[in-house]
Protein backbone atom coordinates (compact mmCIF):
# COMPACT_ATOMS: atom_id res chain seq x y z
CA UNK A 1 0.00 0.00 0.00
CA UNK A 2 1.26 3.29 -0.47
CA UNK A 3 1.33 6.20 1.04
CA UNK A 4 -1.49 8.03 -0.56
CA UNK A 5 -3.94 4.98 0.06
CA UNK A 6 -2.93 4.86 3.30
CA UNK A 7 -3.74 8.23 3.83
CA UNK A 8 -7.06 7.87 2.47
CA UNK A 9 -7.69 4.68 4.35
CA UNK A 10 -7.22 6.58 7.81
CA UNK A 11 -9.15 9.75 6.63
CA UNK A 12 -12.08 7.08 5.69
CA UNK A 13 -11.84 5.31 9.28
CA UNK A 14 -11.11 8.32 11.31
CA UNK A 15 -14.30 10.64 12.03
CA UNK A 16 -14.45 13.88 13.69
CA UNK A 17 -17.34 13.81 15.69
CA UNK A 18 -16.47 14.26 19.31
CA UNK A 19 -13.44 16.62 19.02
CA UNK A 20 -11.13 16.48 22.20
CA UNK A 21 -10.86 20.35 23.66
CA UNK A 22 -7.90 22.29 21.65
CA UNK A 23 -5.94 22.74 24.02
CA UNK A 24 -5.43 19.03 23.79
CA UNK A 25 -4.73 19.11 19.87
CA UNK A 26 -1.86 21.41 20.40
CA UNK A 27 -0.36 19.35 23.06
CA UNK A 28 -0.58 16.33 20.49
CA UNK A 29 0.51 18.97 17.93
CA UNK A 30 3.64 19.84 19.73
CA UNK A 31 4.58 16.59 20.54
CA UNK A 32 4.41 15.49 17.14
CA UNK A 33 6.75 18.96 16.12
CA UNK A 34 9.10 17.49 19.10
CA UNK A 35 9.20 14.06 18.19
CA UNK A 36 9.37 14.22 14.22
CA UNK A 37 10.31 16.85 13.69
CA UNK A 38 8.12 18.90 11.44
CA UNK A 39 4.32 20.25 11.31
CA UNK A 40 1.32 17.96 11.47
CA UNK A 41 -1.81 18.80 10.26
CA UNK A 42 -5.39 16.92 12.14
CA UNK A 43 -6.67 14.62 9.44
CA UNK A 44 -9.11 13.18 12.24
CA UNK A 45 -9.60 11.18 15.52
CA UNK A 46 -11.12 8.29 17.03
CA UNK A 47 -12.51 7.34 20.08
CA UNK A 48 -10.61 3.40 21.33
CA UNK A 49 -11.70 1.91 23.97
CA UNK A 50 -9.57 -1.54 24.40
CA UNK A 51 -10.71 -3.96 26.84
CA UNK A 52 -9.37 -7.26 28.18
CA UNK A 53 -11.09 -10.03 30.38
CA UNK A 54 -13.81 -7.57 31.11
CA UNK A 55 -11.65 -4.86 31.94
CA UNK A 56 -10.92 -1.71 30.45
CA UNK A 57 -7.24 -1.28 29.87
CA UNK A 58 -7.43 2.43 28.05
CA UNK A 59 -10.41 4.23 26.65
CA UNK A 60 -9.66 7.62 24.56
CA UNK A 61 -8.97 9.74 22.12
CA UNK A 62 -6.26 9.33 19.29
CA UNK A 63 -5.49 11.93 16.76
CA UNK A 64 -4.27 11.22 13.61
CA UNK A 65 -2.17 13.64 11.44
CA UNK A 66 -0.62 13.65 8.34
CA UNK A 67 3.00 15.24 8.82
CA UNK A 68 4.65 17.65 6.76
CA UNK A 69 7.67 15.91 5.93
CA UNK A 70 9.07 15.16 2.76
CA UNK A 71 7.54 12.00 1.74
CA UNK A 72 4.35 13.34 1.50
CA UNK A 73 1.49 11.48 3.13
CA UNK A 74 3.60 10.21 6.05
CA UNK A 75 0.46 9.69 8.79
CA UNK A 76 1.10 9.62 12.73
CA UNK A 77 -1.30 8.86 15.83
CA UNK A 78 -1.09 10.36 19.11
CA UNK A 79 -2.77 10.03 22.12
CA UNK A 80 -2.24 10.86 26.11
CA UNK A 81 -1.94 8.67 28.70
CA UNK A 82 -3.24 9.21 32.59
CA UNK A 83 -1.48 7.56 34.84
CA UNK A 84 -2.90 6.90 37.98
CA UNK A 85 0.00 6.04 40.19
CA UNK A 86 2.14 9.01 39.50
CA UNK A 87 -1.07 11.36 38.96
CA UNK A 88 0.99 12.15 35.35
CA UNK A 89 0.22 12.57 31.57
CA UNK A 90 1.85 11.16 29.12
CA UNK A 91 2.08 12.00 25.33
CA UNK A 92 2.43 8.95 22.88
CA UNK A 93 3.61 9.83 18.87
CA UNK A 94 3.81 7.09 17.05
CA UNK A 95 4.35 7.01 13.04
CA UNK A 96 2.05 4.91 10.78
CA UNK A 97 4.18 2.01 9.96
CA UNK A 98 4.58 -1.73 10.63
CA UNK A 99 1.72 -2.85 13.31
CA UNK A 100 0.73 0.71 13.79
CA UNK A 101 -1.81 0.39 10.93
CA UNK A 102 -4.89 2.28 12.45
CA UNK A 103 -5.60 4.37 15.73
CA UNK A 104 -6.64 1.35 17.84
CA UNK A 105 -3.19 -0.53 16.76
CA UNK A 106 -1.39 2.66 18.42
CA UNK A 107 -3.48 2.54 21.55
CA UNK A 108 -2.47 -1.18 21.57
CA UNK A 109 1.07 -0.37 21.24
CA UNK A 110 1.02 2.44 23.82
CA UNK A 111 -0.78 -0.32 26.38
CA UNK A 112 2.08 -2.71 25.98
CA UNK A 113 4.59 0.12 25.99
CA UNK A 114 2.87 0.77 29.18
CA UNK A 115 2.65 -2.32 30.91
CA UNK A 116 6.12 -3.29 30.06
CA UNK A 117 7.49 -0.08 31.61
CA UNK A 118 5.67 -0.63 34.61
CA UNK A 119 7.22 -4.14 35.23
CA UNK A 120 10.50 -2.38 34.96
Amino acid sequence: MNQSSDVAEVRARVALPNVPQVREIETWRDALRDHFGCEAVLRGIAHVREEYAGRVLWEGDVGAFELAVERAGAIAYVLTWADATSQSLRVYPLLHAGIVDSPQAAARAVIVHEFERRRG
